[in-house]
């Protein structure tokens, strides 16, 4: 590139923004309007004034130049504005693609953590019950009469300390204050059955990763519909 032209480069103008181009628009429309009011006071004199002919002649290619340039500026105002919303489109659809990524991924590792407290849900109930087991033994090899109530020997006082120590864990103080829909840890919630058919039929009941699972595949329905 030669020195002229980097110079001729230089002194380029800036392209005009949007709203430039619109107030520039606004501009020169209502300078149509007055060069035709003006054009038409014109046309009358030159009737009776030749003079007048001259700028008339004048005043329609000013006209003609100012509507070619409303026309351009339109245009190329119409041409930004849709690369404008194909851009924001394509945003949004990189936004869209990157939030249900992000879902996606979390709903999988909840699948992995449904698993995992299916595994820690049979230990700890194991573990109770071998708990509860070996306080019946000791108190089926008590010599002599068996002590009385309150030194955790049956099932009922063992599972009365059990749940005193699920209240423990649980380790949630009531809400004094805040706002209302405050996240708080998931308490530990009281055994049930999913409904009155299958009562007394524990083993037909879907373990946990298989809830989620479901329920996963409806969210991720609905994920894919998100734009």
């Amino acid at each position: 590139m030669n020195a002229a032209a980097k110079i001729a480069r230089k002194t380029e103008p800036a392209p005009l923004l949007p709203e430039q181009i619109r107030e520039k628009l606004v501009d020169l429309k209502a300078k149509s309007v007055r060069l035709l009011k003006e054009g038409a006071d014109l046309a009358e004199r030159s009737i009776e004034d030749p003079a007048a002919e001259g700028l008339y002649h004048q005043n329609v290619a000013e006209s003609v130049a100012v509507d070619g340039e409303i026309r351009r500026l339109e245009a190329g105002l119409a041409s930004m504005e849709a690369k404008a919303t194909e851009r924001a489109g394509a945003e949004r659809a990189t936004e869209a693609a990157e939030f249900r990524k992000r879902v996606a991924g979390l709903l999988a590792e909840s699948e992995s953590a449904a698993l995992e407290a299916e595994a820690d849900i049979a230990r700890a109930l194991a573990s109770v019950r071998k708990l509860a087991d070996l306080r019946v033994r000791a108190c089926m090899a008590w010599p002599g009469v068996p002590p009385g109530f309150g030194f955790a020997f049956t099932v009922p006082e063992i599972q009365r300390l059990i749940s005193f120590e699920l209240y423990r864990a649980n380790g949630l103080a009531p809400l004094t204050g805040g706002a209302i829909d405050e996240r708080r840890p998931v308490a530990w919630p009281a055994p049930q059955s999913p409904n009155i058919d299958l009562i007394g039929q524990p083993l037909a009941i879907p373990p946990l990763s298989a809830a989620i699972a479901d329920a996963n595949v409806v969210a991720k329905r609905m994920l894919e519909k998100k734009s």
